[in-house]
């Protein structure tokens, strides 16, 4: 694997300030990227920032540090000059350039919330959408998060990014940690983690989204997509439409909208007891119901069905505070004679109707389907009642061998 030299600034001195500007003006297509103390674009803050304008480079530039001592986030300090205050003249810089992003709506959302700054209309790519649409299944298993992306296709990339990614992920966590952050994944604190390795991190982010950019637009003028990506479709879509729509909302008719449910709920009850009752009708789906009832809930003198047939014989026979039948055989010694009587004591089915049996197994299968017989949603039941039952051939096998109900 052919390795390509990385060179990761962390932007802590007038000189890199200065480095970061020429990196900026001699680039026309940068990877920007920010670091948030949340999730929350409206009230959350950008604690640093990264680009990249060439595979190999990167930039961290803070904008916030973590105080151990007094617990609380401070304004980064470079050459006497607030951070904040060189973010909004440096931002500006970006206006003009082909910004590529991974999420671009997070950080465009985040960036003009906190800064003014809007990089919207100079957004050029979104890797995530990029992959998905040369290879829907990203990085397999319908996984698009940079890592994994990267690792994916590192070999053609020029870098093993599988284990500078663990390296990289444990220092940071070991980092947070030591320092009293959270690493869940509700509550990430990047922002805890000592610079050094936080602006190494950064850095890192920004290459191997331009690099991961890079690899995937080959793809996509190979596969003659570009026109698509750009113009008729996925960025246009993504930039008019889904990010104002993450940022300012929709105009929702909320009684519409309930009136609407309501509607389509009550339309999908009736077509769901039209189909069962017409498997309902089949002969042999009356008798995979009664099988799979009396196999599931079989008859026995213990237990719940047990129970169910006290109940429904109404036995006077004492219960517990849970409401659960006495069945111990001194107090059904106590009842009347009688078949039931009788069953509870030897467990002998010959004693108890047929009919019964059936009926009480089958209540408690109904009842184990919120009250109905088969779940029509269920390729199990469907597929028992068509291939075991009336005969069909299946078409399909699953990949254990199993006959496919689709």
């Amino acid at each position: 694997m052919s390795q390509i030299k990385k060179q990761y600034y962390h932007v802590d001195s007038i000189r890199n300030i200065n480095l970061l500007i020429e990196h900026i003006n001699q680039s026309d297509i940068i990877a920007y990227d920010t670091e948030t103390d949340g999730l929350n674009p409206r009230k959350g803050s950008i604690v640093g920032w990264s680009i990249s304008g060439g595979e190999g480079i990167g930039f961290y530039f803070p904008t916030q540090e973590w105080n151990p001592q007094t617990e609380q986030l401070e304004e980064y300090i470079i050459g006497g000059k607030g951070a904040h205050e060189i973010t909004k003249k440096l931002l500006p810089m970006l206006k003009g350039k082909k910004l590529v992003m991974h999420n671009a709506s997070f950080d465009c959302r985040y960036t003009k919330n906190y800064y003014g700054v809007d990089l919207l209309e100079d957004l050029w790519v979104d890797t995530a959408l990029l992959v998905h649409t040369v290879q829907e299944e990203g990085a397999g298993m319908g996984v698009f998060g940079l890592k994994a992306l990267a690792i994916s296709i590192q070999k053609e990339i020029g870098l093993d990014v599988e284990e500078a990614a663990n390296k990289e992920q444990i220092e940071l966590k070991e980092s947070i940690k030591a320092n009293g952050g959270s690493t869940t994944k509700e509550n990430y604190e990047i922002y805890k983690a000592d610079m050094d390795i936080l602006s190494k991190y950064a850095a890192a982010d920004t290459d191997l989204t331009l690099r991961v950019c890079n690899h995937f637009l080959q793809v996509l003028k190979e596969e003659n997509l570009e026109k698509f990506f750009f113009e008729e479709e996925v960025m246009p879509l993504y930039k008019e439409v889904t990010i104002p729509m993450e940022e300012l909302g929709v105009d929702l008719d909320i009684p519409l909208l309930e009136k609407t449910r309501d509607e389509i709920t009550k339309d999908l009850e009736e077509n769901k007891n039209i189909v069962i009752k017409s498997i309902l009708a089949i002969p042999e789906a009356k008798e995979w119901i009664v099988d799979t009832a009396l196999g599931t809930y079989r008859p026995s003198h213990k237990g719940t069905w047990a129970q169910n047939l006290v109940m429904l014989h109404a036995l006077p026979l004492a219960r517990s505070a849970g409401g659960k039948y006495s069945l111990t055989k001194k107090a059904i010694e106590e009842l009347e004679e009688s078949n039931v009587k009788q069953f509870l004591l030897t467990g002998d089915l010959k004693l108890l109707d047929e009919m019964e049996v059936v009926r009480i197994s089958m209540s408690m299968w109904k009842e184990e389907n919120e009250g109905e017989y088969l779940n029509i949603q269920s390729k199990k039941h469907l597929g028992e009642i068509a291939f075991k039952y009336m005969g069909i051939k299946p078409l399909t096998q699953t990949k254990k061998g199993q006959d496919q109900f689709d």
